[in-house]
């Protein structure tokens, strides 16, 4: 299952929280690793389809803490919009998304930057 690939992906980032749209695919999606971390799922509408803006705020709230965040493609795309800045036409369109792709995204003082991308490798049958 390519929720279970999660695990060892994003424990070593020792999140303290796993966040996700109330939508039940992504509560599916990120339940894996809220096992094997012993935490539980948390349902926030800020990370709900069409919220993208609610996500940004979200993640600005939760600067300097670890955690895992679950969304839809159109909230990513905003957020990643947001963080790419003024990045070039070329760049932004570099982001496109695919399902199980992992973004890492850091906190320094009052700005979020992506420092990894990660595109999970699709198996047979996903």
């Amino acid at each position: 299952m390519q929720a279970d690939a999660l695990i060892p992906l994003l424990s070593g980032y020792r999140p303290q929280r796993i966040l996700s749209s109330p939508y039940v695919r992504c509560c599916e999606t990120v339940r894996p690793v809220a096992e094997a971390l012993v935490l539980p799922v948390e349902s926030v509408d800020e990370l709900a389809e069409g919220n993208g803006a609610g996500a940004v705020r979200l993640m600005e709230r939760m600067a300097g803490e670890s955690a895992v965040l679950c969304t839809h493609g159109d909230v990513a795309l905003e957020v990643l919009d947001s963080l790419a800045g003024e990045s070039t036409a070329k760049e932004r369109l570099s982001l496109r998304l695919q399902k199980g792709e992992v973004w890492v995204i850091q906190s320094t003082g009052s700005s979020l930057t992506i420092v990894k991308h990660i595109r999970q490798a699709k198996g047979p049958g996903r």
